[in-house]
């Protein structure tokens, strides 16, 4: 019994002791990471105010809902940090943030908004413990010295002046000073705080007339608010009608399928129609005289089988297809406008036609035409197009010769009698069977407006194509006319060659093309079927509207809106004018390789301003007298981002702007402010840039900053947007960095330089001394961490000196940091300076005594601003 109770006793005693010897460690870990976070916090808030630099890219980790830090990329400061301690391993995160006091509570600000003055550092240290996750959480308060207090507040409600509803998302802002601004939330209602001056409010929404309230000054030491509400006028809109249409490829305008000459032979003809701006190629060949080698255009009757054509008597091909015995396409005419008997090349002209026939000559109630292209042979005294069967046309390119393919399809009609072939429709069959003496014409939908026709005074050709071949009792793409009673009333309506031209009629539907206008009001519309379209909600006044279907694009200018009117474009007023007396309608005939960008420059008082620069990084604009103006832009696949400029006003930008292939985005406004810049250099010596330097602008009277800027690569800055007056520009230096001059006071005018304002000459600015610590010949990285010093003077000693009062006192100086679980480390140190760089290993460490191995890497020079690189390795 006595032994058993002696080993539960000594159990006791065990489990008492691993509790402790756990409770001991989570103390331990727990004061370790508070102590990294508060010297984290610490090593922040040596920088000045505005070399601690605001985190504008955040990532969040689920094992802490709520924590919220900085990335470490390349476009965010603070990289997350991992520590290895005594064998304890720590991840370091940085948040650090605007923050505003609202009563009694800190609240966090986005980095895109006004600087507050106040910055707010937060250092997390996170470790896992036991299969879970800990922190330690520490912040502080950076506060700006020579922060302006805002303590008056501009307030007020935004509302539509014709319906009284409150306007969401209206920007009200001062004139004098665009950094102090607010927008309108839900209810119209903003709210924003000032420093002392003069202000004048401006209240602007996109579709509204902007207003500008009058001077309010506000006096040092003043606080409350005074209410300024404002009601917006919308703008007078209108709204602008027609049709768009491509004129892209070849079409068939009519077809005879058979027609009693004199009661003797049946006549047949197909007449193509080329309404694009350049010529056909139809065949080539190598020998003058000779047969054509090659046919770029085939033309092909298919009866109801769908089957390939055969050679001989069954064969289908009415154009092309060279080396098919028996082909019944064997001759052009010998002469023409446009080629001889000699000519290497055949082409269809631009916006003219090419006919088809198994005869030579057509002769039509008494009026005779010339066939391009004839049937010859066995099978000139038979009908290929029988008009008591089911048939159709195929017309395709190059590439189709793959008889049961659309490869390279360019149109085709199929008519009834037994059944269409499907080869030869579109989207569905003619529904109407034609008989002797018929023709076949291509006409608008029904219900589509007056368009113009062969019959017309002056003619248009027919060739509108919505890729569907029903009849006018459905969308009216193919119409059946009698010869007798149409083709024959004039030349006009006659078959027609290539000697024959005529200009387009309404031709593919730009079905999808995009519309938009530089109205800087409207949206984009787009084409529907038949190839109308309608914009509305455009602003009054004259104005472009871009047309594009990705492919082609036009501008119709000059496009005048009137109040609650729809007009109908293009007309006899704009540019360019329609090209149908009765019928607002216009061809895509440009090729698009341009996304657009369009909108209006205005000043500070609502008004046009002409001469402005806008700029993209492919193209550059100058706005014409009502500040309107239009880029083309290649696109990129990026973002594009757009500035306005011109000398004596502020530059601004808007960034994010998606730019698509033939696409008007035309929204991008700008309000230019009038103002000017200082420029300046910093330098270590005179001539060696110094970069990275924060300079601010104040105001002399109320030490109100009014710009900043950080040098460049170059040591230059360049504070923007300041309104003309007297300001002291100073340099943010560190501690133990002197500025000759310290500051200087400056004048700034408008101008398109700049006003300079000095070369400030920073001695002991500081650099950096970085690297790697490793051990073995390998050189594997030191995870638990290595002392590095940096002094000025040789240290002797075997171990580190001890930070006392004395030798802080002293002459020499000396920077200490450690490396990190990955083996890097970085100290910064004043710079102009050579130093002695030592590291110290602990290579034994234990309850009782510890020790470490030194080593010294020699002396290192590092100039004002620079970063050296030295590694060390045991």
């Amino acid at each position: 019994m006595g032994l058993l109770v002696f080993t539960i006793g000594f159990a006791s005693i065990g489990a008492i002791f691993t509790s402790l010897a756990r409770s001991i460690l989570v103390s331990k870990t727990k004061t370790l990471a508070t102590n990294l976070a508060q010297e984290k916090i610490e090593s922040l808030k040596d920088l000045s105010y505005y070399r601690l630099l605001v985190t504008t890219a955040t990532t969040t980790d689920a094992n802490f809902p709520g924590m919220v830090y900085d990335q470490g990329t390349t476009v965010s400061y603070y990289p997350e940090e991992n520590l290895n301690v005594g064998g304890l391993k720590f991840k370091r995160r940085v948040l650090v943030e605007y923050v505003e006091l609202v009563g009694n509570d800190l609240v966090g600000q986005s980095w895109t908004a006004n600087d507050t003055g106040l910055k707010r550092v937060l250092v997390y240290v996170v470790w896992e413990e036991s299969n879970e996750w800990k922190k330690v959480e520490l912040a502080n308060l950076h506060n700006n010295p020579n922060r302006a207090e805002l303590n008056y507040s501009f307030t007020g409600t935004v509302t539509s002046a014709t319906t009284t509803n409150a306007l969401a998302n209206v920007l009200v802002d001062t004139q004098q000073n665009p950094s102090y601004f607010a927008r309108t939330d839900s209810a119209g209602v903003y709210s924003f705080k000032v420093s002392p001056g003069t202000y004048s409010l401006r209240a602007s929404l996109p579709g509204y007339f902007t207003q500008v309230s009058s001077n309010f000054v506000v006096s040092a030491g003043q606080t409350g608010s005074v209410t300024r509400d404002f009601a917006l006028t919308l703008m007078a809109q209108g709204q602008a009608t027609g049709y768009a249409y491509l004129q892209n490829h070849l079409v068939i305008a009519s077809i005879v399928t058979s027609y009693d000459n004199g009661g003797n032979i049946g006549q047949e003809s197909v007449e193509l129609y080329n309404p694009t701006t350049s010529q056909i190629l139809i065949a080539s060949r190598s020998t003058p005289g000779g047969s054509f080698d090659i046919f770029f255009v085939t033309v092909t009757w298919i009866d109801n089988n769908n089957a390939e054509p055969a050679g001989g008597n069954n064969s289908k091909y009415l154009l092309g297809k060279p080396g098919v015995s028996g082909s019944v396409f064997t001759a052009f005419r010998s002469s023409s406008a446009y080629w001889t008997i000699d000519t290497p090349t055949i082409s269809i002209p631009s916006q003219s036609f090419f006919l088809i026939s198994n005869y030579s000559t057509m002769s039509v109630e008494g009026v005779s035409v010339i066939a391009d292209a004839y049937y010859t042979g066995t099978q000139a005294n038979n009908s290929q197009m029988d008009d008591a069967n089911a048939g159709g046309i195929r017309v395709a390119g190059l590439g189709g010769y793959s008889f049961n393919s659309r490869t390279d399809w360019q149109d085709g009609v199929g008519w009834l009698g037994g059944g269409s072939p499907s080869l030869a429709y579109e989207s569905g069959p003619y529904t109407i069977n034609p008989g002797a003496g018929d023709v076949l014409y291509r006409g608008p939908p029904s219900g589509y407006p007056d368009t113009p026709s062969r019959t017309d005074s002056p003619p248009a050709a027919h060739c509108y194509d919505t890729d569907n071949s029903q009849p006018v009792t459905s969308d009216g793409n193919w119409d059946e006319i009698s010869i007798a009673a149409a083709i024959a009333l004039s030349t006009n309506t006659r078959p027609r060659n290539a000697d024959l031209p005529m200009p387009p009629g309404p031709c593919t539907p730009a079905v999808g093309a995009s519309i938009s206008a530089n109205d800087g009001l409207s949206s984009v519309a787009y084409v529907q079927s038949y190839g109308s379209f309608t914009l509305v909600g455009m602003a009054t006044g004259a104005w472009t509207v871009t047309l594009s279907s990705g492919d082609y694009t036009r501008d119709i200018s000059t496009v005048t809106i009137t109040p609650a009117i729809s007009a109908g474009i293009p007309n006899n007023s704009t540019d360019p004018r329609s090209q149908f007396s009765n019928f607002p309608a216009i061809a895509l005939t440009t090729a698009s390789v341009y996304g657009y960008i369009s909108g209006q420059v205005k000043d500070t008082s609502n008004n046009g301003l002409s001469g402005v620069t806008v700029s993209e990084v492919s193209a550059s604009a100058l706005t014409d007298s009502s500040g309107r103006y239009r880029l083309s832009v290649i696109p990129s696949g990026s973002p594009a981002s757009v500035s306005a400029s011109k000398t004596g006003y502020a530059t601004e930008i808007v960034d994010n702007i998606g730019v698509s292939l033939g696409v008007n985005v035309s929204t991008i406004n700008f309000i230019l402010v009038s103002a000017g810049s200082i420029k300046g250099f910093i330098t270590t010596n005179g001539t060696a840039a110094l970069p990275g330097v924060p300079v601010v602008a104040t105001d002399l009277s109320s030490t109100t900053i009014v710009g900043s800027a950080i040098t460049d690569v170059n040591g230059s800055f360049t504070i923007p947007s300041v309104a003309t007056g007297t300001y002291r520009v100073t340099p943010q230096l560190e501690v133990g960095e002197t500025s000759s001059p310290e500051n200087t006071i400056v004048t700034v005018v408008s101008n398109s330089t700049g006003t300079w304002s000095s070369t400030f000459t920073v001695t002991n600015a500081f650099g950096e001394i970085k690297g790697t610590v490793g051990v073995g010949s390998s050189t594997s990285p030191i995870t638990t961490g290595v002392l590095l010093i940096a002094s000025t003077a040789a240290i002797t000693t075997e171990n580190p000196p001890v930070f006392n009062s004395t030798l802080r006192s002293g002459t020499n100086i000396y920077y200490a940091g450690s490396s990190d679980a990955g083996g890097s480390y970085v100290l910064s140190l004043r710079g102009n300076a050579t130093y002695y760089l030592y590291g110290w290993y602990p290579t034994t460490l234990s309850v009782s005594a510890s020790s470490s191995s030194k080593k010294g890497a020699g002396t290192i020079f590092v100039g004002p601003g620079a970063s050296e690189t030295k590694d060390i390795n045991w």
